[in-house]
């Protein structure tokens, strides 16, 4: 699930999201 967050683009938001999933798969 993607938030906005306040400070955070979406872009930032996706970045940390596929960041996030590739150590939780590496």
């Amino acid at each position: 699930m993607i938030i906005e967050a306040p400070g955070f683009s979406k872009d930032e938001v996706l970045l940390y999201a596929s960041l996030a999933s590739k150590q939780e798969n590496p």
